[in-house]
């Protein structure tokens, strides 16, 4: 048995309570949704670059909004800084609730 001196203190302990601390850990990274999770259509090329600016925009396609919510949606993202002209925000929100809509298509 491997021994260590607690602290110089004269305690005699098995090496396995004498161990150095462990390193902090590392934040995990998850890889992010690919935007092929993004269907095509008129407008995504223009959400991929005006959300792309803030956060991953294949995270739109975890979301169901009526065309409304999207519109408050894209106008609070306008608001907190996604840099676009009022008519790709138009473009945007226009994709978005084509392609994520509140109520997915009839078969």
């Amino acid at each position: 048995m491997i021994l260590a001196l607690a602290g110089g203190a004269g305690i005699v302990l098995p090496r396995a309570f004498a161990q150095a601390p462990a390193a902090p850990a590392q934040p995990v990274a998850t890889a992010p949704a690919a935007p092929s999770a993004l269907p095509p259509g008129p407008g995504r090329d223009t959400m991929l670059r005006v959300c792309s600016g803030c956060h991953d925009p294949a995270i739109a396609a975890q979301q169901r909004l009526s065309h409304d919510g999207w519109v408050e949606l894209v106008n609070t993202m306008a608001s907190r800084g996604a840099q676009a002209t009022d008519e790709q925000l138009d473009e945007v929100t226009n994709y978005l609730a084509t392609a994520f809509p509140d109520t997915p298509a009839k078969p």
